[in-house]
């Protein structure tokens, strides 16, 4: 029984407030970082989530401030499970296979001979040692982004990329919103309907 209360008591140590505000400060701290570029070790992880996340790696990044102001605020443990926090990371999985196309074609575009494969990690990998990485800048949904398009490239091709990616961005949104993707289509539609009446009564004003 005694172990047993020291664990309970062991655990509520670590619940207290300062606690929470501990992690959520390092959190910030650790976005200053990467975002500020700050000394060596803020280029290293400013490279990685670029190279790893591509162009759209900030927003993996603000995740992370997420759930340092999450800690801070709410002095509680963050909900991994939270639909809201599912959603943006589905949502920007959709934005990093698509933004990968900006790379796509540069690499189908090669002349060179090599596989599809070793022209996209050769070109993480310039990027990373070159003297100049601005040449090397387009990342597109760097290595994360880049293999999961490669697989479905593979598998449905450049429109099937397309179509998946707007389908999974659609999801997350419809997540973050909490609503389902048919009360957000009756919603698009009814404005559309909307807009269709406003710019009518404006072509019939401008006829006279």
């Amino acid at each position: 029984m005694s172990k047993e209360k020291k664990l309970k008591i062991d655990e509520t140590k670590k619940e207290t407030p300062f606690y929470y505000e501990t992690i959520g400060f390092i959190a910030i701290i650790f976005v200053i970082i990467i975002f500020g570029q700050l000394g060596r070790i803020g280029q290293i992880l400013n490279i990685f989530f670029m190279v790893a996340f591509g162009d759209w790696y900030w927003l993996t990044v603000i995740f992370i401030l997420f759930f340092g102001l999450s800690n801070i605020l709410t002095h509680q443990r963050f909900d991994f499970r939270n639909q809201r926090y599912i959603g943006y990371l589905i949502c920007t999985l959709g934005l990093i296979i698509l933004s990968h196309f900006s790379l796509h074609k540069a690499i189908i575009n090669d002349t060179t001979g090599q596989s599809y494969l070793s022209l996209t990690w050769n070109h993480y990998k310039n990027f990373i040692t070159s003297s100049n990485p601005d040449a090397y800048r387009t990342l597109g949904g760097g290595i994360i982004g880049g293999f999961i398009f490669f697989i479905i490239y593979y598998l449905l091709g450049t429109i099937g990329i397309t179509i998946v990616s707007v389908i999974i961005i659609i999801l997350g949104f419809a997540m973050i919103i909490n609503k389902s993707v048919v009360d957000i289509s009756k919603y698009v539609f009814a404005r559309l309907k909307d807009v269709k009446k406003i710019t009518g009564s404006f072509n019939r004003y401008f006829k006279y």
